[in-house]
């Protein structure tokens, strides 16, 4: 049975989870960051393994993927973490390498 949005727009069931969660993701504060950074949209972290250079960014994409992997586990989400390691492009042209090693955590390696 569809949902009325608005007169003439509708929504199917099917579909109201994964947009009520997706908007529930993007309204949440991000619970990781220093307190001046808690009333910031969600975002997620590219940070260099050589400098320590965080580079902050939204995703829509990635709002939606953990939106339809908590809905299909039946995950009730209050937070999460994406926080992507590697080098930043100074650092590539400055001709710094990271020997690849496997899939590593990070604090595992520190």
């Amino acid at each position: 049975m569809p949902v009325i949005l608005s007169p003439g727009r509708a929504i199917s069931g099917a579909w109201l989870g994964p947009l009520v969660a997706t908007l529930l993701m993007a309204l949440l504060p991000l619970y990781a960051c220093g307190p001046e950074e808690a009333r910031q949209p969600v975002h997620e972290h590219l940070i260099c393994l050589e400098c320590g250079r965080v580079i902050e960014f939204q995703s829509w994409e990635v709002q939606q993927v953990t939106a339809r992997i908590t809905q299909k586990h039946g995950f009730r989400p209050t937070r999460h973490k994406l926080e992507i390691y590697g080098l930043c492009q100074p650092c590539q042209e400055a001709g710094v390498e990271i020997p690849d090693d496997g899939l590593t955590c990070p604090i595992e390696t520190m």
